[in-house]
């Protein structure tokens, strides 16, 4: 069974909000009140969201978020820290009955065609990362590689994380437009400074921002 996707811009509000929004739309399709949903959205503040099973204290250093201004959020999606801000972010709903494929991977593999068109639009040629793991030392989400990534020449272009309830999925992502990584590690929590550097370093060489690829 097919249906048009509803398009919701919710424009810019806070970090909790952001995902108050993604869980009532989800609740909602799920009750069949709701078809199924693309929103796209922004962040009235710099924001961190976590990913549904991370420490904050193990990763996050939270004395220098609130010094900087940076609000933290938990995503009801699995997955690493995300920072927001200078960013295009999205998120899905679906069920089961509109098409999308059970498992993960297929779906993620099932939603990664729109996205693809829309980075085709923009003139971005990308794929779907083929690479099952390839993880960093890092809390940062762009510092690891799944099959749920969408990339260009090797580097990261948008990275999203799932969460299924019952026979629907909620899927967020994130497409950063300016490199904010320094800001961004600057926040992680480490072992080490040489650890932050190493990590940094390596986030660095997989992933480009949309408007840093776009001028190379």
């Amino acid at each position: 069974m097919t249906e048009p996707y509803r398009f919701l811009n919710t424009g810019i509000q806070d970090a909790a909000m952001n995902m108050a929004i993604d869980e009532a739309v989800l609740l909602h399709h799920l009750g069949g009140e709701a078809p199924p949903t693309l929103r796209v959205f922004g962040w009235s503040s710099p924001s961190i969201s976590l990913g549904r099973f991370q420490s904050v204290e193990r990763e996050i250093l939270l004395d220098v978020c609130q010094q900087q201004g940076v609000a933290l959020v938990r995503r009801p999606t699995g997955g690493r820290a995300v920072y927001h801000r200078d960013e295009f972010t999205y998120s899905i709903v679906i069920g089961k009955r509109f098409g999308v494929p059970s498992g993960i991977v297929a779906a993620y593999a099932y939603l990664a065609q729109g996205l693809l068109a829309a980075l085709n639009a923009l003139g971005v040629r990308a794929e779907l990362s083929d690479e099952r793991v390839s993880k960093q030392p890092s809390a940062a989400c762009f510092a690891s590689s799944t099959q749920a990534d969408l990339t260009s020449g090797g580097f990261k272009l948008i990275g999203s994380a799932q969460v299924w309830k019952d026979d629907a999925l909620l899927q967020q992502g994130s497409l950063p437009l300016d490199d904010r990584a320094a800001e961004f590690f600057a926040m992680l929590r480490f072992p080490i400074e040489d650890a932050r550097a190493e990590a940094l370093a390596a986030y660095c060489e997989k992933t480009t921002p949309l408007r840093i690829w776009r001028a190379s």
